[in-house]
């Protein structure tokens, strides 16, 4: 099977062959197949690219390595500030409770 791409964009070249060949196959194992790549590399192509499968499916949550990514970053150092410390919050329990003196 042959298609004409309408620019060099290689990331929609690859979202359009993998959705063609889910399309063709009707599952993951055939459409990779097809593709000549894994099972294991599809199903991450379709995470990657957000190739919403089986058609009509709830979302995946993003994966940890890509909310890490996203987290708010020290200006000094450039590692990700923990969750607890990003949004403000104080933190509870008897460790701050003691440090407070009279």
């Amino acid at each position: 099977m042959q298609f004409v791409l309408e620019d060099l964009n290689l990331e929609a070249a690859e979202r359009r062959l993998c959705c063609e060949a889910l399309a063709i196959a009707g599952n993951i194992s055939g459409a990779a197949l097809l593709l000549g790549i894994t099972r294991h590399a599809l199903s991450r192509r379709i995470a990657k690219l957000g190739i919403e499968w089986p058609p009509g499916a709830r979302p995946r949550r993003p994966s940890r390595a890509r909310r890490r990514q996203n987290r708010p970053r020290d200006a000094r150092s450039g590692r990700a500030i923990p969750a607890h410390r990003a949004s403000g919050a104080a933190r509870s329990g008897s460790a701050g409770a003691a440090s407070v003196g009279s």
